[in-house]
């Protein structure tokens, strides 16, 4: 294995087995059985690269040594007849995990290309179908298809009545992105074919929420509800022009998020809710200062949600600045302010854009004094 890794980096001359007994000798190795094993946790590892790309193209090198199955290229690999043993797998995708990680998609390198196909071929091909690769492929983007195919597969294994709302919940979330993809397509806007998958996704939505009442999930049923009104709430949102013009029936929005709301305050833990909830929320409301409650519980549960802090900064007046909006470091307001170019929506309404605008200028202000003075404390 070591040697075909070498070979795959360019370092084809090293006496690998002179080295790995010098590593055994000094106690980073050991060997037994012809095999040499990294002791204590192998994901703590270090590399040693000259920079991010070298290390994600090492973590890629050793993917595809583990996976050739999953490479179009011809790369000196395991024997095909030991590369699907479980733990083989498993280890390849802790690899292109981290050689996608790694490399910042947005830079618009091959690598990181590379290692999320090769990802989707690992875990189509070779991985035990699951709810966790269904969620990965919908993550991904790339395998819709796949994911909506593997999770109806999935909920026929069992009766309606045995699967968890999460369960329900992605397979719904899988349906609307199929159907959306689809709806891209010119000559399936509209078809038969799409409406039946917005309608199914509709059909698993309204199955989630009743599997929130089952007696096996009550002690989660609170946290359970919650996750799956907001998220049905905003595929209605989404969806509401769609929906009508094809005659589905769905939730009412309203009717979800007042229930959602009652089970914050009666002490449900509010990240059940994502922030593109929390987000909507204040968006619908015009005034400011009525606004801003909405955002601040979203960012106290959300606070991975850029948005959320932008609009809640625009809503806020400057004596309002000193709580939450205090606390931000430059790292995390760096983080919050990546591309606030890319999460701007030209169909936001007039006062979201206005709330939006006086957000950013804050924020951008605040970035420039804490680096200037050095202060800020993380959040």
């Amino acid at each position: 294995m070591a040697a075909l890794l070498w070979k795959s980096l360019g370092y084809e001359d090293i006496p690998f087995r002179e080295v790995l007994m010098v590593l055994v000798k000094a106690d980073v190795l050991r060997y037994g059985l012809g095999e040499y094993h990294v002791p204590g946790n192998i994901g703590r590892s270090e590399l040693f690269a000259q920079n991010v790309n070298e290390k994600a193209m090492m973590h890629f090198r050793a993917a595809v040594t583990l996976a050739p199955y999953a490479h179009n290229e011809n790369v000196p690999s395991l024997a095909l007849d030991e590369v699907f043993a479980p733990e083989l797998v498993h280890e390849a995708q802790y690899h292109l995990h981290e050689a996608i990680e790694l490399v910042d998609k947005n830079a618009g390198t091959s690598l990181h290309a590379a290692a999320r196909l090769c990802m989707q071929r690992v875990q189509r091909f070779a991985e035990y179908p699951t709810w966790g690769i269904v969620s990965q492929f919908l993550k991904g983007g790339n395998s819709v298809k796949d994911a909506y195919e593997m999770a109806e597969d999935l909920l026929e294994q069992f009766p309606v009545d045995s699967h968890h709302p999460v369960e329900l919940l992605t397979a719904g979330r899988a349906a609307e992105q199929r159907w959306r993809e689809m709806h891209r397509q010119s000559l399936h806007a509209d078809s038969d074919d799409t409406r039946a998958l917005l309608l199914r996704a509709c059909e698993l939505l309204g199955q989630a929420a009743s599997a929130c009442e089952h007696c096996d999930f009550a002690d989660e049923r609170g946290f359970n509800r919650l996750f799956v009104v907001t998220q049905y709430a905003s595929f209605v949102a989404r969806n509401s022009t769609v929906l009508k013009r094809m005659g589905i029936p769905a939730e009412d929005y309203v009717k979800l998020s007042l229930e959602a709301w009652k089970l914050i305050g009666d002490g449900v833990d509010g990240s059940a809710a994502r922030g593109e909830w929390y987000e909507s929320e204040g968006d619908r409301i015009d005034e400011d200062d009525q606004a801003a409650s909405a955002y601040r519980i979203g960012v106290r549960w959300a606070p991975e949600w850029r948005q959320l802090w932008v609009k809640y900064a625009g809503c806020c007046t400057a004596k309002d600045t000193t709580d939450l909006l205090a606390l931000l470091s430059v790292d995390r307001l760096n983080k919050i302010l990546r591309n606030p170019e890319r999460d701007f929506r030209r169909d936001w309404p007039t006062w979201v854009k206005k709330r939006w605008a006086k957000g950013i200028g804050f924020l951008e202000s605040r970035r420039r004094m804490l680096a200037v003075t050095g202060r800020g404390v993380s959040a």
